[in-house]
């Protein structure tokens, strides 16, 4: 899995806790793309679960990450690499 496939969904949890645009929301999903590439998925769906039930979030909000949260769950074995070189790409670098 690629950052490319990542960043929209971080992108979209990002804005159902802070405003759209704004730096927190900026510097909120850099923090999770990076934690992605570092493989630490697990932890990244985990966290946002946890906000979302602290910051009580419902309806659509709550569809919206479900999504989210989903996608990175059903793909974090491949999110990130043994070598640095290949961060994120679902590459096994030997």
């Amino acid at each position: 899995m690629g950052l490319l496939h990542v960043t929209p969904r971080l992108r979209q949890a990002a804005h159902l806790f802070y405003k759209e645009g704004g730096d927190v929301a900026e510097t909120f999903e850099r923090e999770r793309c990076f934690r992605v590439l570092q493989g630490r998925a697990e932890g990244v769906v985990r966290s946002l679960r946890e906000m979302a039930t602290k910051k009580g979030l419902t309806g659509n909000k709550t569809k919206t990450l479900a999504k989210a949260c989903n996608y990175l769950a059903r793909t974090w074995p491949t999110c990130a690499t043994t070598s640095p070189w290949w961060p994120g790409f679902g590459l096994r670098a030997e």
